[in-house]
């Protein structure tokens, strides 16, 4: 038993033993009362007993009898607490282990589809199964209830939007920029490193119609259908942007002020960058001083 239901126990316990002991006072209370207006003749005259026992009986009864009535109502009543504690923890723990499940079939299917996507490949076929999973695995997310797995499961998105934006970009070692994919790529094309018009790429795509004969023995080629599916890529690409109620945690960081001359260690070189990129712009090459209110 963990040490909750042990004092959960002790507690429910307790009161039934306060009960008890009320039930002790109020029998010794009557006793000492019939002595005292009586005196000590019960404890030297037997035929007295009887007179006693009535006295007691008929003082006491009613009372230990509604304090029983008042037990019965008590056990009834923590005994239907238990149940609802009980219920609750359950019902916790169930919320609990279906929003885990969720995460973990949520951050297998997001972190299979960067799987899919990494090498850049432009097929149609696992474009498309690249978004239904996308799609399935953030319909997963939102179902997550528990704060805490929700947390994580928003650090995955970000995890995963963050290297799908660097596998579906290409890294210019010139600019050392990172430059969208060309529309000649999701035309599924071989060479759409190639820049050509649009209209000599899709002509160069479309379907042709050929006739076969029907043999027993072959397979009737089939079309090949290159160009990738538009919602298929428009999934994608509406998952690489933040949504529109983003929590951004950096609206939290306060700046670092002005005195960077006293900045020393590991800071002295980032509090120098943060202090000149918050009061200076540069715009065309010239610079431009930033006018803070």
């Amino acid at each position: 038993m963990s040490l909750w239901g042990k004092i959960e126990k002790w507690h429910y316990r307790s009161k039934l033993y306060a009960l008890a002991f009320i039930g002790f006072v109020i029998v010794v209370a009557a006793i000492g009362f019939y002595v005292k207006t009586f005196g000590t003749a019960i404890f030297e005259d037997q035929e007295i007993w009887g007179q006693f026992g009535d006295f007691l009986g008929g003082t006491t009864n009613p009372i230990l009898a509604f304090l029983t009535f008042l037990g019965v109502l008590w056990t009834i009543s923590i005994t239907y607490e238990q149940f609802n504690n009980q219920k609750s923890r359950q019902d916790a723990e169930d919320t609990d282990k279906r929003s885990l499940f969720f995460f973990e079939q949520a951050k297998l299917g997001l972190e299979e589809v960067y799987d899919m996507l990494k090498d850049q490949n432009n097929d149609r076929v696992t474009w498309i199964r690249a978004a239904r999973d996308l799609l399935r695995a953030r319909n997963l997310g939102e179902s997550i209830t528990v704060k805490e797995y929700q947390v994580a499961y928003r650090l995955t998105e970000e995890k995963i939007r963050h290297k799908l934006y660097l596998a579906l970009s290409i890294y210019d070692p010139k600019t050392h920029n990172r430059n969208p994919l060309p529309p000649q790529f999701f035309y599924g094309v071989q060479n759409w490193d190639v820049v050509r018009p649009l209209d000599d790429v899709a002509k160069e795509v479309s379907q042709t119609t050929n006739v076969y004969g029907i043999s027993i023995d072959q397979t009737t080629p089939q079309s090949n259908i290159v160009p990738l599916a538009a919602k298929s890529v428009i999934a994608i690409y509406d998952f690489l942007e933040y949504p529109a109620d983003y929590d951004d945690p950096l609206k939290t960081v306060e700046n670092w002020g002005d005195n960077w001359e006293d900045s020393h260690g590991a800071h002295e070189g980032a509090k120098r960058f943060v202090y000149h990129v918050t009061h200076n712009t540069a715009i065309g090459g010239k610079l431009f001083p930033v006018n803070k209110k």
